[in-house]
């Protein structure tokens, strides 16, 4: 009878000494990007530290036309890969999510969606994780309703107590009608809104393109004199915008992402808040698909929909969280610590950023 032992790598037979090596887990993201640029650039940025760490071998594949329809070939082509993925990361488009999970589960690989929600129209056919598509195995995204909420609540909270409008009146310029995160996000701060007594003049989709949000805001700061209240889908939409806001409008000024330019447009006073650290949900899907690989399902221990917390960074916590966005020190975490494969099955996954940015200080 042959007695197997893992040692380096290698599976060992008592009798017959080493029988095979088991190769690194591939894993593919298809990203809504066409570069390495804005949101998901510092996505991808981080998740290849963590794949270079748990020697993953990680692909990207770009979204050529960044729309939900070009979206859809990035996928043929990862699916077409002559080095066949164990694993695809993507995202859910409105009116692409069934024709992903049917085209991935017809090809026999497993899937898991980072950072959007399941389209409202899409739930009765998708259901939860492995209900009706077996090989969905698990959904990460931010709250965002409550991220919303929490941009538009620092927002109105700072035009009437530090500029001492009586009311605050907001106008939110948000992404693609497409993308879900950007309508739960906007609920968020309708709520807000309402509970403060605010006036909320209304919603422009835009592109997520920061030079398109400019020249909206040029327009609605002349249509909309009395906001004190701009809202954006993105950091770069806030930070490209923020001089066409008259200053006799003393308005706040606010996004998403934590784009690393915003922490110099924070400290300099364009732009009063961010709320964002979601980036690194990218890299924490590689740490449990890295996990399921090797035998460990994530299921047992986070659930099949995991759903993590943006964090607000403003002025005043802005050394807390510049070191650990600059990303300069994001090769120094010892992301396998992080793993059931290499700290055992007892291991219980920590996935905030808090745990994250305190490896990276310990270092």
């Amino acid at each position: 009878m042959l007695v197997g032992l893992m040692l380096f790598g290698w599976v060992y037979s008592a009798d017959a000494g080493p029988l095979e090596q088991k190769r690194p887990v591939r894993i593919t993201f298809v990203t809504p990007e066409d570069k390495d640029a804005r949101f998901w650039g510092i996505a991808h940025r981080f998740a290849r530290t963590v794949a270079q760490n748990l020697d993953i071998d990680f692909k990207i594949v770009y979204n050529e036309g960044r729309h939900r329809f070009s979206y859809r070939n990035a996928i043929q082509a990862a699916l077409q890969d002559p080095l066949r993925p164990d694993y695809i990361v993507g995202i859910f488009f409105r009116s692409t999510a069934v024709p992903f999970l049917d085209e991935t589960q017809k090809a026999g690989i497993p899937v898991f969606i980072i950072n959007t929600t399941t389209p409202a129209e899409d739930h009765h056919q998708i259901g939860q994780p492995r209900q009706n598509y077996p090989l969905f195995l698990g959904q990460m995204h931010p709250d965002e309703k409550q991220a919303g909420y929490d941009l538009g609540n620092y927002l109105i909270q700072k035009a009437t107590s530090d500029y001492k409008h009586q009311t605050a009146e907001i106008i939110a310029i948000s992404g693609h009608r497409e993308n879900p995160a950007s309508n739960i996000r906007v609920d968020g701060l309708k709520q807000i809104a309402a509970e403060t007594q605010s006036t909320f003049n209304r919603t422009i989709f835009s592109t997520w393109i920061p030079e398109d949000a400019r020249n909206v805001t040029r327009k609605v700061a002349e249509k909309y004199q009395k906001t004190n209240v701009y809202w954006y889908a993105s950091d770069l939409m806030a930070i490209k915008s923020a001089p066409e806001i008259p200053l006799d409008q003393k308005a706040t000024v606010g996004g998403f992402d934590w784009n690393p330019q915003v922490v110099s447009a924070i400290s300099q006073g364009t732009v009063d808040a961010s709320i964002g650290g979601h980036f690194v949900e990218l890299g924490l899907s590689l740490l449990l698909l890295y996990d399921h690989y090797n035998g460990y399902d994530f299921k047992d221990d986070t659930g099949v929909v995991i759903k993590t917390k943006m964090a607000l960074l403003e002025k005043d916590n802005l050394a807390t969280y510049s070191r650990f966005l600059s990303g300069k020190n994001w090769e120094t975490i010892d992301f396998k610590s992080f793993t059931k494969t290499q700290s055992g099955p007892d291991h219980t996954y920590d996935l905030s950023l808090p745990a994250l940015i305190t490896a990276e200080q310990n270092n």
